[in-house]
């Protein structure tokens, strides 16, 4: 039986467990007896080599997480902030771009509307120098030209 002292709780978990060991307890012995001494006594050296065995097992899994994951994390940390910065540096070239050729397109179509409705176009927008002046001023002719047939 259990004579143990202690508070009404901590008393009736260990009547609640003790038919669980004494038949654990039992097993074993009955175990022990069908294998023999000598042989029982291999078995808990084995048991033992094998706690420590997998002791060293979890010691070197906490080794490698040390020693490659946290260097893993922080490279793909730093890759991570320096692709986003080429990502960020890449968006604003293409919202420039966008920009620019939108306003490269809009600005030969409003020279060619100047060009026809008599203004002076300045070729700024068409072509990005002199030469793009001049075919702005070309096409101003065409524009009045067809104009002047409507």
């Amino acid at each position: 039986g259990n004579a143990s002292s202690g508070s009404g709780n901590s008393e009736g978990a260990k009547e609640e467990l003790s038919p669980e060991y004494e038949e654990q307890m039992r097993i074993m012995k009955e175990r022990r007896e069908s294998v023999g001494e000598e042989m029982a006594s291999v078995l808990a050296v084995l048991g033992e080599i094998l706690d420590e065995v997998a002791d060293a097992q979890i010691s070197m899994c906490q080794s490698l997480e040390a020693s490659l994951s946290l260097s893993l994390e922080a490279f793909a940390g730093v890759e991570l902030n320096e692709t986003t910065r080429l990502r960020s540096e890449a968006d604003v070239m293409s919202e420039n771009a966008e920009s620019s050729f939108s306003k490269y397109m809009h600005g030969r179509h409003s020279e060619r509307a100047n060009v026809a409705a008599g203004g002076i176009g300045d070729g700024s927008g068409a072509g990005g120098g002199g030469g793009g002046g001049v075919g702005a001023v070309a096409g101003g002719v065409g524009s009045m030209a067809m104009g002047a047939l409507d």
